[in-house]
């Protein structure tokens, strides 16, 4: 088989894979942006809720991991 064929199949495996974990960067990068700043909130309004907060969206965020 031809060497730069080859190179290629790579490549555009590489280019799908690098697509996938893009998408999957853009589908969850918001929402635990928002955690972040509900959390945020909270502490800014009283210290031990912000914590409180960001412990419960950890605590669903691992429920939803596979």
């Amino acid at each position: 088989m031809n060497r730069s064929a080859v190179a290629g199949r790579r490549a555009a495996a590489l280019v799908v894979k690098g697509a996938e974990v893009l998408g999957s960067l853009v589908r969850s990068v918001p929402g635990a942006a928002g955690a972040l700043l509900v959390a945020y909130g909270a502490w800014d309004i009283y210290p031990p809720a912000g914590f409180i907060t960001a412990g419960a969206f950890l605590l669903l965020a691992d429920r939803q991991i596979p």
